[in-house]
């Protein structure tokens, strides 16, 4: 639980020091890696190599959670910060760090949820890996959004990091060494990936010997990334077998 304590009083400190400056260039951390290309940059000048020496922590906060594992990216978005830890999807004011909300569940992503900005005249949404698949919440309050999937959930989808967002597709692991896009909306499937090759595929012939028989695909566990304007989707995929 240090970890987890470190880790959220360090982000409280610095989004409480951008919230109280009204020359900030920057207010949101909307993306795992800020924005959607994963530029992971920020055009806050506030904490700068001559004052970073005087941060304090600004406050803690305790999830509760005895697993020990923390990884979740952090979002913030009009000052509330969005996170999932092992035991549950958190809302807290970034300022202060009181909780607002949490939605009760197991089996998240350990690298965070994401957050969909809304379109198409539907408000923003939090998509996380639950225990049950992959959960809409709304962002005031934590709650399903039951109009998406099934009840709420795209059931049994199991991701190790966040989905990407491109206007309304949402692109998801799909397991299986599989990538899936899904409409933000519905949560209808959009379209499959398969990253290894189908029968018919002329990409088949290579795969050496009779690899492509085997049950083994490319592993698929890290961050995606969006090119906005181009449209383009970057995925990062392993080869096939141990990871790396």
């Amino acid at each position: 639980m240090k970890n987890v304590s470190f880790v959220l009083a360090l982000a409280a400190t610095v989004a409480l020091i951008s919230t109280t400056d009204s020359t900030s260039a920057q207010d949101n951390w909307a993306n795992f890696g800020q924005d959607p290309g994963a530029t992971k940059f920020s055009t806050l000048a506030q904490i700068n190599t001559d004052n970073v020496k005087n941060l304090t922590r600004a406050w803690t906060f305790h999830t509760g959670d005895s697993s020990g594992f923390f990884e979740s990216g952090l979002i913030v978005i009009d000052g509330v910060m969005y996170f999932s830890a092992q035991n549950g999807v958190y809302a807290l004011d970034a300022a202060t760090g009181t909780q607002i909300w949490k939605y009760e569940t197991s089996g998240t992503a350990r690298r965070g949820p994401y957050y969909w900005p809304g379109g198409s005249g539907v408000g923003p949404r939090i998509f996380s890996q639950t225990e049950n698949g992959l959960a809409a919440l709304d962002p005031k309050d934590g709650k399903l959004i039951t109009s998406f999937g099934e009840k709420g959930f795209i059931p049994g989808l199991r991701m190790s990091s966040p989905p990407v967002g491109y206007k309304n597709v949402l692109v998801t692991q799909g397991g299986n060494s599989t990538v899936k896009a899904w409409d933000t909306i519905t949560g209808e499937s959009r379209w499959v990936l398969n990253l290894k090759a189908q029968p018919g595929d002329p990409a088949a012939d290579t795969w050496f010997g009779d690899s492509l028989k085997t049950a083994s695909g490319p592993g698929l566990w890290g961050y995606f990334s969006v090119d906005v304007e181009r449209g383009l989707v970057f995925v990062p995929v392993e080869k096939v077998g141990n990871d790396y």
